[in-house]
């Protein structure tokens, strides 16, 4: 049996498109899988698929340790953030499970970054989102607990450990960043304004709460149409039909 992934998601205020993220999850086309969703936000989460666990904790104060948290709840031989706002294809977890190897950590050279929903660009990868990381070494390093650049130690941690193991995998990659296209980000301020400012804002602008009603899937064919046609771009046409066949778009 394939090593169990464990996926973490914390999330506050984001049913909808919490939703998208979980829908692609549990599309995954790799068996052994958990998602461990933590929610700070005061309206309860519930869902009924038997792989995905959820944690109502709002005590929590910092994405980091959000992060702390869900690790110490994690199973798996692996862990992989699971950003609730973002997207991930259904070969995420199979190409980290098949790529890591006896590296630390593994992401793919490049990512799909959206320029507005149902436009993608490719892009160089620099996305701690991106990663599949060895369990035991994310416990090792752990996460920034009071700092908005939450997986500073743990970048450090994989630089001593010998390094994330990298690879071009053309119309395979498989994470789409969504930037400022949901909700409202921390990335655009950090050098402007406090952490306790951010956290404040944060909590302000996001409150699409789930008013009891449970997590269910969603429709992402559209964003995997959009993204096909984007592709166009950066593949040539066989690449491209690969990429359509593999997604049924």
């Amino acid at each position: 049996m394939e090593p169990l992934v464990s996926c973490l998601c914390p999330t506050y205020g984001r049913h909808r498109v919490l939703q998208e993220a979980m829908t692609c999850f549990l599309d995954q086309d790799y068996p052994s899988k958990e998602l461990i969703i933590l929610n700070q936000h005061p309206s309860l989460v519930s869902c009924p698929y038997k792989e995905v666990r959820v944690y109502n904790e709002p005590q929590h104060q910092t994405l980091g340790e959000c992060y702390a948290r869900l690790l110490e709840l994690a199973e798996g031989k692996w862990v992989r953030p699971w950003e609730d706002d973002d997207l991930y294809l259904p070969w995420d977890l199979s190409q980290g499970a098949e790529h890591i190897g006896e590296a630390p950590a593994w992401k793919p050279i490049f990512s799909w970054m959206s320029e507005g929903n149902y436009k993608y660009s490719l892009v160089s990868n620099c996305l701690e989102a991106s990663m599949m990381i060895r369990t035991d070494t994310a416990r090792k390093y752990g996460f920034a607990l009071n700092s908005e650049h939450t997986f500073g130690p743990l970048l450090e941690g994989l630089r001593v450990e010998g390094g994330c193991a990298e690879k071009d995998v053309r119309w395979r990659a498989s994470y789409v960043f969504r930037w400022a296209t949901e909700g409202w980000h921390f990335s655009g301020g950090f050098y402007t304004k406090s952490f306790r400012d951010l956290i404040r804002e944060w909590r302000e602008h996001n409150q699409d709460g789930s008013d009891g009603r449970p997590l269910l899937m969603a429709g992402v064919k559209g964003y995997w149409r959009a993204l096909a046609e984007c592709a166009q771009r950066f593949f040539e046409p066989e690449e491209i039909e690969k990429l359509k066949e593999t997604l049924h778009v």
